[in-house]
């Protein structure tokens, strides 16, 4: 005698399109709900900070004494690099400072090729916060680092979360045998990822 009033209680709900409906997923509203207008589906973003890098806008240098025979080295301080990492979940980041070529600022000698740039760190002003700082060939950023290209990577950093740092890129330009004295301007482009 039960079973008739068990089917009873099944076919009224199922009339009343309620109680027995599948139950929908957590972020997915079922098509009755939308028709009955008993459902909203929402999208949260959620902030998770950002990377930035500050550097310093204008810096200046002054090479060795070049001859017909021998070229001649400036290393330029390109002033303190601040980079803030206010993301929670940060696995860290890789920094890069890439040169244009140096032009003369009178007319008539050859630029200087970008190829004759390279950059390391000076350890002077070099703070890590709460990252692990590293040079592109893994050692440990105690020191000055030797020279990497134009383009490639110049500091990584390992940090598990926020993070303040500050280090000195240094910009070495091997200026050619035979370049004309006088004055050469290019630029430096920082970059952190």
């Amino acid at each position: 005698m039960r079973k008739p009033l068990v089917l009873a209680l099944v076919a009224a709900a199922v009339a009343a399109g309620t109680a027995l409906a599948t139950p929908a997923s957590a972020d997915v509203c079922t098509p009755a709900e939308i028709a009955s207008l008993a459902c909203t589906s929402v999208t949260v973003t959620v902030v998770d900070g950002s990377l930035s890098i500050l550097v310093t806008p204008v810096a200046a240098g002054v090479s060795g004494t070049v001859t017909s025979s021998a070229a001649a080295l400036a290393d330029v301080n390109l002033g303190p690099t601040l980079i803030t990492d206010t993301r929670l979940s940060s696995a860290g980041w890789i920094a890069k400072a890439t040169a244009s070529s140096f032009t003369p600022v009178v007319a008539g000698p050859t630029a200087i090729p970008v190829s004759a740039s390279q950059f390391y760190v000076n350890p002077t002003g070099t703070v890590p916060g709460l990252a692990t700082l590293s040079y592109t060939d893994g050692t440990a950023a105690s020191g000055a680092n030797a020279p990497v290209a134009s383009g490639a990577n110049l500091v990584s950093a390992t940090a598990t979360g926020p993070s303040v740092v500050t280090f000195v890129p240094m910009l070495r330009l091997t200026v050619p045998a035979n370049q004309p004295g006088g004055a050469y301007t290019g630029t430096v482009t920082q970059s952190v990822s």
